[in-house]
């Protein structure tokens, strides 16, 4: 039995058929020249290796605009070509398109100026990846078409060649064009065969055998995975193996053979498990649960589904604490920098007064050598000699007061920069709560608009189930992404009344949903700063929202207050309670990360529900 072409399922496969990334080879393809300059080469060797690191791409684009700088400063041909090179994709990796192709074009111009073909190619490859990426599919194929067009390369270098013939084959394929996306996998392939490249042959044939697939032409299909495969396990490539198990096991599952599928799908699961690739464990999680939904096993599929949700919110955690850390490290680092002036400076004030003190010093003991002496030749000179100890008593003293007052104005710069980091932590935290829910949300409203327009009585009773399961988890990640949106940057916190007002319109949209009725007391006597108060509301969004999730509870209690030392927030409830406080799950690592940050203390009972009290200090 072949399966149902429906349209969720058609759009499910687009998901699961993989293209290989054209931007590796437009990075990998070459070899980082030497610049004659060791500055400017280690720069260059940073930037190459920060660019595959996702975690240091904002650190790319420091060191990128360092070695551009220094490039134009001293003339330095490799310094200009990679600086303006690594600047645009550095902006690219940001979602800064535009910025990024002008830092590309200039990349180019550079190339063809100090004729550099071999960088030349590299601007062709980066430029069509930047494209591809923002779905400028003519333009791409415009940009990969000129290096296909240089017989002098395509001769003199078939391997570089092929790579951008792959490159079009994958534009191609994404216009839906699959005539012309065979042709061109085709042409890679005689190149690759020509440059005795294996393992570039594996991954343009993997290409091929989806290709194939989305064709209809399955027995090919499975032909090529099959030759793959062997040659991806005498090769003991790992990557290249979940590749072809996987795309072969959607093949078989597009054909209806859903046992030999998921046999497939468990071996390649087991090769990510082994690589530890979180991206290749949750794509075939993805996989398995289409298998068992259209074989009718729902409860395989849930726990397929559900396996995969787990792990995509440990990765997505994973990612915000890494993003968290680089911020408190560049943080602590802007900071320390910042101690370490300020205390050379007073340290240099410090000598200064030691001089002028041990100056004063001996010029006094001359005067009064020259008292001395004076007096005893005339007595009438001693009041000179005490006015002038009284002007030089007068210096010190005003000496001492002008570096107390420049201290003070040291330590009030340190403050400004510190209220100023904040300032800048919760600006990035808001662009990436709005990158949450503009984007991600707003693909979830339309695939949730798309399934509002089908007709639940024109399904048969399976489809039917299948669509409200649907329905409901879309409904679930729009809610996860607007409560990781909000716990970003809380917009309730700007509108008026602050940080009470804010708490008080949220326990009265919980209490409408009638669940958990909640209660809420307070008795805050001084303004709070704006890092503390956003803190706080996202602590309570957190924990009201694990309330209603974890703990069955009926009523709750949120109380929030402050002395002179401290403000306190404690939150309980009558329910079942919960024992790990290290449940990434139930969210405490991100509270606790936050409870750090404003250098507070947490505490969890749960001897009769939950009571979870925390602690922050003022100064």
């Amino acid at each position: 039995m072949k399966l149902p072409h429906s349209k969720y399922f058609q759009e499910s496969l687009k998901v699961i058929f993989f293209m290989i990334p054209c931007i590796l080879n437009s990075l990998v393809s070459f070899s980082q020249p030497p610049s004659g300059d060791a500055e400017i080469d280690r720069l260059n060797k940073l930037a190459f290796r920060f660019t595959y690191d996702e975690s240091k791409r904002d650190s790319l684009f420091i060191v990128a605009t360092q070695m551009k700088k220094l490039g134009h400063e001293k003339n330095n041909e490799i310094g200009q070509i990679y600086g303006h090179r690594f600047c645009g994709l550095s902006l690219a990796w940001r979602g800064m398109y535009e910025e990024s192709l002008k830092e590309e074009f200039i990349f180019l111009d550079l190339t063809k100026k100090f004729n550099r073909p071999e960088e030349e190619l590299k601007a062709y490859g980066d430029m069509g990846f930047i494209y591809m990426d923002m779905k400028r599919y003519q333009e791409a194929k415009e940009i990969y078409l000129v290096p296909t067009r240089n017989e002098a390369l395509i001769k003199s270098n078939p391997k570089t060649a092929s790579a951008f013939f792959t490159n079009l084959g994958v534009a191609y394929k994404r216009e839906n064009k699959l005539d012309s996306a065979l042709m061109m996998y085709e042409k890679s392939l005689e190149l690759k065969a020509i440059a005795f490249d294996t393992l570039g042959t594996l991954s343009v044939m993997v290409n091929l055998a989806v290709l194939h697939g989305d064709m209809g032409n399955f027995s090919k299909a499975k032909n090529i995975f099959k030759e793959n495969i062997a040659m991806a396990r005498k090769l003991q490539n790992k990557g290249d193996l979940w590749h072809n198990l996987s795309g072969m096991a959607v093949v078989l599952l597009k054909n209806g053979e859903l046992n030999k599928s998921i046999a497939l799908l468990n071996e390649a699961l087991s090769v990510a498990n082994e690589i530890e690739s979180k991206t290749f464990q949750l794509q075939t999680l993805d996989i398995m649960a289409q298998n068992y939904t259209e074989a009718g096993q729902f409860k395989k599929a849930f726990e397929a589904h559900k396996k995969a949700r787990e792990l995509s919110e440990s990765y997505l955690n994973e990612q915000t604490n890494a993003r968290v850390s680089q911020l408190r490290e560049t943080f602590n680092a802007e900071e320390r920098e910042t101690e370490n002036k300020l205390l050379n400076q007073e340290l240099n004030i410090q000598k200064t007064r030691q001089y002028a003190l041990a100056g004063g010093l001996g010029f006094l003991a001359v005067l009064v050598l020259l008292a001395f002496f004076a007096w005893r030749k005339n007595e009438r000179k001693n009041v000179l000699i005490e006015a002038q100890k009284n002007d030089i008593e007068l210096l010190n003293t005003s000496l001492e007061k002008k570096v107390q007052t420049r201290t003070s104005e040291l330590f009030s710069a340190l403050e400004e920069i510190k209220v100023a980091t904040s300032k800048g932590q919760q600006k990035e935290r808001k662009r990436l709560a709005s990158d949450l829910h503009d984007n991600l949300g707003s693909v979830l409203s339309a695939i949730s608009m798309n399934l509002e327009a089908l007709d639940p009585k024109a399904l048969n009773e399976r489809e039917q189930r299948l669509y409200a399961n649907i329905k409901t988890m879309t409904s679930d990640a729009y809610n996860d992404i607007r409560l990781i949106s909000h716990n970003l940057s809380p917009k309730e916190l700007d509108k008026k009344g602050g940080l009470k007002m804010a708490i008080e319109r949220l326990i009265k949209k919980l209490n409408a949903a009638k669940k958990t009725n909640f209660t809420f007391n307070h008795s805050l006597n001084q303004r709070l700063p704006q890092r503390t108060n956003v803190n706080i509301y996202a602590i309570v969004l957190e924990l009201t929202n694990n309330v209603l999730r974890h703990a069955d509870a009926q009523n709750a209690l949120i109380i929030l207050s402050d002395d002179a030392q401290n403000v306190s927030l404690r939150v309980s409830d009558d329910g079942i309670g919960f024992t790990n406080i290290k449940s990434k799950g139930l969210g405490i690592s991100s509270i606790l990360t936050r409870v750090e940050e404003l250098n507070g203390k947490l505490s969890i009972d749960n001897s009769k529900g939950s009571d979870i009290k925390i602690k922050i200090p003022l100064s």
